[in-house]
């Protein structure tokens, strides 16, 4: 979906776009590890190119259910979790946030990798992407924070 949908979505939430920082924070944790699971790349913990749901060839790379336990055998519990107990912050989904990187043309920040994402692009410091608030894809989706903790 674009930015504006994505926004809409979260204000009809009564919630807003997270900003990038949050979005880093979340990502990074307290620690500020480099993937939400540690500071080593684990290419089953999350949905990245380098997973495949099937376990098996040909490579089948495709968005997941937000909290999937990853892995082949799937572990009992998702492993993609940060210490702030968000989900999918390293690969699924690319996502927007609410922080505007430049007027003209209007652009905001997109965090995060998707499912098709080498392991570089999942690192929760990687903020190399920015999109105009009608760009969409389908490896680009959103999450929405709150002004108060709930």
């Amino acid at each position: 979906m674009t930015w504006a949908q994505a926004s809409a979505a979260c204000t009809a939430a009564g919630l807003r776009l997270c900003t990038e920082s949050e979005w880093q924070r979340a990502c990074a944790g307290a620690g500020n590890l480099a993937y939400p699971y540690g500071n080593a790349y684990s290419p089953t913990a999350c949905n990245g190119n380098d997973y495949d749901a099937d376990c098996a060839l040909p490579d089948d790379d495709r968005l997941m259910s937000t909290g999937t336990s990853y892995g082949c055998p799937p572990p009992g519990a998702s492993q993609c979790l940060s210490g702030y107990g968000a989900f999918d912050l390293s690969g699924n989904l690319k996502e927007w946030t609410g922080t505007q990187v430049s007027a003209s043309p209007l652009a905001y920040r997109i965090r995060g990798g998707a499912f098709d994402n080498i392991a570089a692009g999942l690192t929760c410091q990687f903020d190399f992407l920015s999109g105009e608030a009608t760009y969409e894809f389908a490896n680009l989706g959103f999450r929405c924070c709150a002004n108060t903790i709930p």
